[in-house]
């Protein structure tokens, strides 16, 4: 699996796509420094998987699982490990992030 991860500017209030990093020589300074979270970015990893419309599942996205009573889980990685709920891959759709879309957690 290629490592892949895209960044929230904490600073301008936005997503940095995978694809646009180059666009961005900074990212790559901190990366260098082996730093996941700073004041001014936080990156995100990949899981590794996509959901039923084949949309690329990050750390901090927002999930819907339509069977669970809560329908909206967020994606976190702990322990080593991505985790939401039980959940059936083929059923699941990213609605958002932890970063633009909060209400959707309510």
């Amino acid at each position: 699996m290629k490592i892949k991860l895209r960044a929230w500017d904490k600073t301008e209030n936005r997503m940095i796509e995978w694809d646009d990093f180059d666009d961005y020589p900074w990212l790559y300074d901190i990366l260098s420094q082996i730093k996941y979270n700073s004041d001014s970015v936080e990156f995100l990893l990949f899981t590794g998987i996509k959901d039923k419309n084949g949309v690329e599942i990050y750390e901090g996205d927002i999930i819907f699982i339509p069977y669970n009573r809560l329908g909206h889980h967020a994606v976190v990685f702990k322990n080593g490990k991505f985790s939401a709920t039980n959940f059936d891959i083929k059923q699941i759709e990213v609605k958002g992030n932890i970063h633009q879309n909060p209400e959707l957690l309510k």
